[in-house]
């Protein structure tokens, strides 16, 4: 089971977001390869495809549908290289991060990069799961990772590193899980355990790769540690080349401020997918989610989360928490 989509977006019903929107590898029978760019912005004038193998200042026109989807195919197109989209509206153009990407530059740079999903690095069997699962006799590390601790030149551990010191620190302490908090891409730190994410789907470029991040969770899981995200679907950097007004509206935010609007269908579909992701494609065993509960719209949205994770993840812990 995938998490539901809309027609109506364009988005073909039963695919998640994340596998259509964004850059994906398209073979040719002849062996070579391309990637297919696909954005939302529905109410953008011009939107062009920038990047390092198609020039930065125009790049490459990319071609609407009848509902709101930019897409183009481009060639010559390798791991690591650099894009972003020139979204125009009104005669005003910003150059804006995929906010589909697997993959970013290290802040306070701010291009996506093209990257493959990485290979897992643990057992996904159901076993496996229920071994993981949080219960009532669990004990939970928390833990940031940009604060937790740094080497002697101030920088922070990677993600490997960084697994290899938690591990034995965990189990010596008795703890049966770790949450970590931030991973999901973002410009700048708020709290402790808070940030203001610029791209859902790409853990921090800050600790190393995306595959760097997969053998951190596979490294943890293979000592007999579970792994919990708190993922930010609080509000939205307002950085210019974050998601924040994407198509110079309030695609995903509510209209007064950066909060997102899980009123919105297509942004509560995005969220949903976006815990899907992390748990189908990193093997994570439980989500956190960051989110105020004040009003209706937050409740529905919650329960629309619980009832699809309880139907398609029952082993994955979920937990809803107000922000810090």
């Amino acid at each position: 089971m995938t998490p539901k989509t809309n027609g109506s977006f364009g988005i073909p019903p039963g695919i998640p977001v994340y596998q259509y929107l964004g850059a994906h590898p398209k073979k040719h029978s002849d062996g070579s390869g391309s990637y297919t760019f696909r954005v939302y912005a529905p109410n953008a004038d011009r939107v062009s495809l920038c990047a390092d193998f198609c020039g930065w200042e125009d790049g490459i026109p990319m071609k609407r549908d009848d509902l709101g989807i930019w897409e183009v195919t481009a060639e010559n197109v390798r791991v690591y290289d650099c894009y972003k989209y020139k979204i125009t509206r009104n005669g005003q153009s910003v150059y804006k991060a995929d906010p589909f990407a697997l993959h970013t530059e290290t802040p306070p740079k701010t291009a996506s990069k093209i990257y493959e999903l990485p290979e897992a690095s643990f057992d996904e069997s159901p076993f496996e799961k229920r071994k993981y699962a949080v219960g009532a006799d669990s004990k939970i590390y928390k833990v940031n990772l940009e604060l937790w601790s740094k080497k002697s030149d101030g920088n922070p551990y990677s993600y490997r590193e960084a697994a290899c010191m938690l591990a034995p620190f965990i189990k010596q302490n008795g703890y049966t899980h770790i949450e970590i908090d931030p991973i999901c891409e973002y410009f700048e730190q708020t709290s402790y355990f808070g940030s203001f994410t610029s791209g859902l789907f790409a853990p921090t470029s800050r600790f190393g790769t995306p595959q760097d991040f997969a053998d951190m969770v596979g490294y943890l899981r293979n000592a007999g540690i579970g792994v919990i995200l708190r993922l930010p679907f609080e509000e939205i950097s307002r950085c210019e080349h974050g998601p924040y007004r994407f198509d110079g509206t309030a695609l995903l935010e509510e209209s007064d401020g950066a909060r997102l609007c899980v009123g919105n269908e297509f942004t509560s579909q995005l969220l949903i997918a976006c815990a899907d992701f992390w748990i189908r494609r990193y093997g994570i065993d439980g989500i956190r989610i960051m989110r105020r509960t004040a009003d209706s719209s937050d409740e529905c949205f919650l329960e629309r989360l619980s009832e699809y994770m309880a139907g398609t993840h029952p082993d994955i812990f979920v937990s809803a928490c107000g922000t810090e």
